[in-house]
């Protein structure tokens, strides 16, 4: 929208996932999953040592499929540090939070990512990430998170490809994804 206003919009699309319930046999589920909704500020370029900073303000919207989906509107607030370390490296951290729901109930989770990426080439970059989705209790579902590891190559000057694959941390977590993207940059 601007040198330092981003309009976002996103989606995981299209989500296969097995599951187990408690009684031992295994159903796939496939169904469209939610799109979110955002906008991103970029506050300050790095300097001396301080990262660059930007904020975040999303909504998840209730779009996906019944079995796929999340009930209501999920809002979250997250901050984004980024180091440029030298040689085409550079460090991101992400804390933040959201209000989730679990049925009827609103609860606070946490939102935590770290990621460190590479720039191979002028157009070719690869990066390994961990991305803790959601810091809840137990009782709201624990925590979820994955380790991903996933390359960029920018196919002109608007438009880029992405993948990746994430590993869940722990059982409560989904066991593997598979991310394939594109992302486009609209000119004024």
């Amino acid at each position: 929208m601007s040198e330092v206003l981003e309009l976002r919009w996103e989606s995981d699309w299209l989500v296969r996932e097995e599951v187990t319930p408690a009684a031992g046999s295994s159903s796939t589920v496939t169904g469209l999953a939610d799109f979110s909704l955002g906008l991103k500020w970029h506050v300050r370029d790095q300097d001396r040592g301080a990262p660059a900073m930007a904020i975040l303000v999303h909504a998840d919207l209730p779009t996906g499929s019944d079995d796929t989906g999340s009930p209501g509107t999920r809002p979250s607030l997250r901050v984004t540090g980024e180091w440029d370390l030298g040689n085409d490296v550079g460090l991101g951290v992400m804390p933040g939070i959201r209000s989730d729901r679990d049925g009827a109930d609103r609860f606070v989770s946490g939102i935590l990512g770290v990621v460190i990426g590479k720039g191979w080439t002028p157009k070719f970059a690869s990066f390994v990430e961990i991305a803790l989705e959601q810091i809840a209790s137990d009782s709201h579902g624990g925590t979820l998170g994955a380790v991903g590891f996933g390359a960029s190559y920018q196919v002109s000057a608007f438009w880029q490809l992405d993948t990746a694959l994430s590993l869940g941390l722990n059982d409560r977590s989904t066991d593997v994804g598979l991310t394939v993207g594109i992302s486009g940059l609209v000119v004024r």
